[in-house]
């Protein structure tokens, strides 16, 4: 009962069943009527490099199952040897184990991607992109609060958000709002009957997305703005925890490149006011520290 098993009658049929589900493990048969061996587990693990496998074989053959290990598979059982509950447990492990491995996947992946960033808008769309990429959302957003803290811009925008870029919200009596005072994420998997008036921005905004999942964005212990996610279906959010994390490197290199742009800009205005002095001081020709002054 612990989980929902599907048949594939060849390897066509379960490359679509992994594309049209959420597949969260498969137990493989190597002597299937059309692939056996090997052969089968790495004809399976291609187009599916994220599901975790488990490999059952009729044969108990040490050398096979170290290989297939060793290329990618979470275990190898014998036929007709393997008690039901060792099974499931196995089942279990293997797929908390992939979790926790795409989790420091995208943890990884981010956070070297935003090693060479000194752009704010780099940093937010690295992070969008991410996002996209492993749970590919139809709508995504980052907004970030207003030097005066009750409006948010859209700063970046994705699918069908797209369109409302740089639009802005007053914060006050909305859902964001809370999020933003409390620091905890929020979850809605029924966006369009819900009708609690704290979420009628996204309401406008989404087009009939139904799961709205908006997640705070904190650097040095201060909330800059949100993670905002769509879907029409439910999403994948057993992986919530590592995109908490995305979230606050992304807030903290968000708060380091806007410092960063800060100050280089302070710099080129000090430097400004440096030749103008030097202009003033140098040179008696009136057109040249005109000149040197625009």
């Amino acid at each position: 009962d612990e989980f929902a098993l599907h048949r594939a009658e060849d390897l066509a049929t379960g490359r679509s069943l992994v594309e049209r589900e959420r597949v969260e493990a498969l137990l493989l048969d190597l002597a299937l009527p059309d692939s056996s061996g090997i052969e089968t587990f790495e004809r399976v693990h291609r187009e599916a490099p994220h599901v975790p496998i488990i490999i059952l074989s009729g044969t108990s053959d040490e050398e096979l199952a170290l290989k297939a290990v060793r290329d990618g598979a979470q275990d190898y059982f014998v036929k007709g040897a393997i008690e039901s509950s060792i099974l499931v447990r196995a089942l279990r492990y293997a797929i908390e184990r992939s979790r926790r491995e795409r989790d420091l996947e995208i943890i990884a992946r981010v956070t070297f991607a935003m090693r060479a960033t000194q752009r704010p808008q780099e940093v937010i769309e690295i992070t969008l992109n991410s996002v996209s990429d492993l749970l590919d959302p139809d709508a995504g957003a980052i907004m970030l609060l207003d030097q005066s803290g009750t409006q948010l811009t859209i700063e970046k925008s994705i699918g069908v958000w797209s369109p409302h870029e740089r639009e802005t919200f007053n914060i006050k009596g909305t859902i964001t709002g809370e999020v933003l005072n409390t620091g905890a994420p929020f979850f809605e998997a029924n966006l369009s009957q819900n009708n609690d008036p704290r979420l009628q921005d996204y309401r406008e905004l989404n087009g009939g997305l139904d799961t709205l999942v908006i997640l705070p964005l904190v650097a040095e212990e201060q909330t800059i703005g949100v993670l905002v996610l769509a879907d029409s279906n439910p999403l994948d959010l057993k992986d919530l925890s590592a995109f908490e994390t995305v979230a606050n490197i992304s807030a903290n290199n968000i708060h380091r490149a806007s410092l960063y742009a800060r100050t280089r800009r302070q710099l080129e205005q000090l430097n400004s006011l440096r030749t103008i002095d030097l202009a003033i001081n140098t040179s008696l020709d009136l057109t040249v520290v005109m000149n040197v002054l625009l």
